[in-house]
C-alpha cells in the first residue's frame, strides 16, 4: 500500500470504520473476507499495491457477539440489563448475529478470556465500566473489537453512554429551584464510573445554584439495606427536605425504609432518583426520576460494534451520549 493512503481515508471512502480497515490491512482481529476484499480492491483501483497481511489466526467470523454484564448484579438491576439486552438482541438478530451472555468482575475476567481465546465471538459489548478496567485491557491486547456501555478513561475506546453528569446536575438545579434548600444524596460504590458521574452532577447542581455543599448529608459507597437504613436515620435527624438517590435500586431501599418508619412522602420529606424504573413509576406516591431509554442504549451499542465489524452500513462516531427526560411526579410535590 502506498504511503499516500491512510486507513482513515480508505474508511471514509468505503463507508466503514477506520478500525475495520486497520484490521483488514494488518490481519489482526476479525474482519469478513468480503470487507478485506473491498479494501484490497480500493487500494488497487487507486494505483496502490496490496500485500496480503499475516493473519493472527482469528479472522474467521463466528457471527456471535458477547455481552458482558457485571458478576455482582442482582435482581434489582435486572430491569436495566434486560432492557439493554432487548435492544442489543433486536439489532444483532436483524444483522445475522447471535448473542452470548457472560458475567465478569473488574478483577476476574476469566470467563471473557475463555470466550475470546476459544474464538467464540467476533466482538464484545461491556455493560459496565471501571477504573483500571481489566476487561478493556485484555480486549485491547487481543485486538478484539468492543464497545463499552458507559464511559471509560482509557483512550481509543468506542463508548456509548447516558449524560449522567449533565442530567444529575439539571435535576438537582430544578429541585433547588422548586424551593428545596437542604438536599441529601445517597450514592452507591464509587468504584463504578457512573456513580462518580452522578455525584459530580449533584455537586455541580448545588454549586451552580449558589448553595453550600452539605458534605455531611452526601453518602457514598452505600449499597446494602443496612447502609440505607443508617443513611435515612441520619438524614431525618439533620432535617433534609429532599432525599436524592443515585439509582433506582437505592431509591427502592430508601422508600422501603421510610415506609417502615411511617415517614410521609412528600409531606415530611421529598424523594427523587437519578434513574427510573417501573417500580418507581408505580409506587405510591410515584417517584420523580431521570428517564433514559435503555433499549436504545443497547441498540446503539450493538450498531456501533457491528459497524466496527464491517457488517452494519452506518457511519458511527467514536462515542455517543444519549438524551434523557426528567419526569416530575408526586414524590416532590
Amino acid at each position: 500500500m502506498r504511503n499516500s493512503f491512510t486507513s482513515k481515508q480508505i474508511a471514509a471512502d468505503l463507508g466503514v470504520s477506520q478500525t475495520t480497515v486497520s484490521r483488514a490491512l494488518s490481519g489482526k482481529g476479525r474482519v469478513s473476507p468480503a470487507t478485506r476484499e473491498l479494501v484490497k480492491k480500493y487500494i488497487i483501483e487507486h494505483g496502490g499495491t496490496y500485500e496480503e497481511p499475516d493473519s493472527d489466526g482469528s479472522e474467521a467470523l463466528t457471527t456471535n457477539i458477547a455481552i458482558v454484564i457485571p458478576e455482582d448484579y442482582n435482581q434489582n438491576f435486572m430491569s436495566f440489563f434486560m432492557t439493554c439486552l432487548s435492544g442489543i438482541q433486536e439489532t444483532c438478530q436483524a444483522n445475522g448475529y447471535d448473542l452470548l451472555v457472560t458475567s465478569c468482575g473488574n478483577k476476574d475476567v476469566s470467563s471473557l478470556v475463555r470466550i475470546v481465546e476459544k474464538h467464540k465471538v467476533d466482538g464484545v459489548i461491556l455493560a459496565r465500566t471501571y477504573d483500571n478496567d481489566a476487561a478493556v485491557e485484555f480486549l485491547q491486547s487481543k485486538h478484539v473489537p468492543f464497545v463499552t456501555i458507559g464511559t471509560t478513561p482509557v483512550s481509543n475506546v468506542t463508548m456509548i453512554d447516558e449524560d449522567n453528569v449533565g442530567s444529575a446536575m439539571e435535576m438537582t438545579q430544578i429541585l433547588i429551584a422548586k424551593g428545596f434548600k437542604k438536599l441529601a444524596l445517597i450514592c452507591g460504590s464509587l468504584d463504578f464510573i457512573v456513580n462518580r458521574q452522578r455525584l459530580e452532577g449533584f455537586n455541580l447542581g448545588v454549586e451552580e445554584a449558589g448553595l453550600p455543599l452539605h458534605g455531611e448529608i452526601v453518602y457514598a459507597n452505600k449499597d446494602t439495606v443496612a447502609d440505607v437504613s443508617d443513611c435515612v436515620s441520619d438524614i431525618l435527624s439533620k432535617g433534609a427536605d429532599c432525599i436524592v438517590c443515585a439509582d433506582d435500586n437505592l431509591a427502592m431501599m430508601t422508600l422501603n425504609e421510610l415506609r417502615r418508619r411511617h415517614v410521609h412522602i412528600p409531606g415530611e420529606v421529598k424523594i427523587a432518583s437519578f434513574y427510573d424504573s417501573t417500580y418507581l413509576m408505580q409506587y405510591h406516591p410515584s417517584v420523580t426520576s431521570l428517564v433514559f431509554d435503555s433499549r436504545t442504549l443497547g441498540r446503539k451499542a450493538a450498531e456501533k460494534l457491528l459497524f466496527m465489524l464491517g457488517t452494519f452500513d452506518s457511519d458511527q462516531s467514536e462515542s455517543i451520549s444519549l438524551s434523557y427526560e426528567i419526569s416530575f411526579r408526586e414524590s416532590t410535590k
